[in-house]
């Protein structure tokens, strides 16, 4: 029943998958179930998506333009970045259309790492104290400690030390 547990939520991190258990066992009387943790541990981004990020870009290059090398304000602050490491005069000048092909597919990298990297730190905002202090450095992954019996059994030839 672990293993099937660890391989249903095998794409959550330990900390959220922990604290999503939590929550559900302070909130609920019945024992959580798989899609109970996965439900909880799914925040909403509250960022557009790359396809809306590129079309508020281009928007603002047709409508503000290229003034200065500025990057006008933005609906968030992540497409703003994301429009200043593309390259905001690329998207501003691009004459052709394979010019502006490259740039957004420039944009479309860019705007995703950033947007993956405020979703997690949100994700980490969300559970920082859900989880007792002192708790998660002595956890082990969950697939660790489940290989951890089978390598010892490997390593000794004691079949017993596998169940």
């Amino acid at each position: 029943m672990v293993e099937t547990w660890a391989h249903l939520l095998a794409d959550i991190p330990d900390e959220l998958g922990l604290a999503a258990f939590a929550q559900h066992c302070r909130a609920s009387d019945r024992p959580p179930t798989p899609a109970d943790v996965r439900r909880l541990c799914e925040l909403p981004s509250a960022l557009p998506s790359s396809g809306e990020a590129w079309a508020e870009a281009i928007e603002a290059a047709r409508t503000i333009g290229y003034q200065d090398g500025e990057v006008p304000d933005m609906s968030c602050a992540e497409v703003r970045a994301a429009a200043k490491a593309a390259g905001w005069s690329s998207i501003c000048h691009a004459s052709t259309e394979m010019q502006l092909s490259t740039t957004r597919a420039h944009f479309f990298r860019i705007y995703d790492g950033i947007a993956s990297r405020t979703d997690k730190e949100r994700q980490r905002v969300a559970i920082e104290g859900s989880v007792p202090a002192g708790l998660l450095p002595r956890m082990k992954r969950v697939d660790e400690a489940i290989a951890a019996p089978k390598r010892r059994e490997i390593n000794s030839g004691d079949p017993q030390v596998a169940a």
